[in-house]
């Protein structure tokens, strides 16, 4: 079955502070996640084109998997720590189908939050997903890092791992605790619907909690409050994005 950019992303999405496109993910994983979350900065992510969408496959690709991280970290001239960690202030961002919305067709869970609540929405009516932060946190491996590491190598990313050149480079991670997420659909929200939201989210527990509101007749909003960080996004460049001539 081919994979889609929908079956882990909603879209991308502009991070201020001049961090670009990120990818933001359709179900955040846990930041401390032993099989990603923080840990995919200094990865290598696979490199998929379908359905004309470019997007990393959010899983790790090598082993070990870290190893863009890695080989910075056995530079001796690179000064330690090699990722650099900014809180920003609170922002919000929205994802709508001009802007390029991705979401699978049918029915599926409840999108961008950290769990599965078991309703499901009929994803061809979302018109958009709006998440509105507090102090999300941004760990990021700085350009120039990443250019000494090019030019250390002469440019020869095989050097790292074979074909690495032709996959992506995780050097952007956001990270958030407390944010809140508002679906807005063509037509009312149903009561049925509603009732089903306020039903799962009683029943969230582990260290967070989700409260629902209704925002409008044809949106409503769910608000996370975690104890541990979760990985919102992830921002990515090609090796030859890198090259600093």
């Amino acid at each position: 079955m081919t994979m889609k950019m929908s079956d882990f992303y909603i879209g991308e999405s502009a991070v201020p502070g001049g961090f670009g496109e990120v990818y933001v993910l359709k179900a955040p994983p846990r930041a401390d996640s032993s099989g990603g979350g923080e840990n995919f900065l200094g990865a290598v992510l696979e490199r998929l084109v379908t359905d004309g969408d470019r997007f990393p496959v959010p899983r790790f690709f090598t082993d070990p998997p870290r190893v863009v991280y890695d080989a910075l970290a056995n530079m001796t001239t690179i000064v330690k720590p090699i990722e650099d960690v900014q809180t920003l202030a609170g922002f919000s961002s929205t994802i709508d189908r001009q802007s390029g919305l991705k979401v699978s067709l049918g029915f599926d869970e409840v999108p961008n939050i950290p769990l599965k609540l078991g309703v499901k929405l009929d994803m061809s009516r979302v018109l958009s997903v709006t998440a509105t932060f507090t102090d999300p946190v941004v760990e990021y491996i700085r350009l120039g890092r990443l250019q000494r590491l090019f030019t250390f190598l002469d440019g020869d990313a095989d050097r790292l791992w074979k074909h690495l050149d032709r996959e992506y480079i995780c050097d952007t991670v956001v990270l958030v605790s407390k944010y809140a997420v508002t679906v807005q659909q063509e037509g009312d929200i149903s009561a049925e619907l509603e009732a089903s939201l306020e039903a799962a989210v009683a029943g969230v527990k582990g260290g967070l909690t989700i409260a629902y509101s209704r925002t409008d007749k044809n949106s409503f909003s769910l608000t996370i409050d975690a104890a541990s960080p979760y990985l919102y996004a992830l921002g990515v460049r090609r090796w030859t994005e890198i090259d600093p001539n």
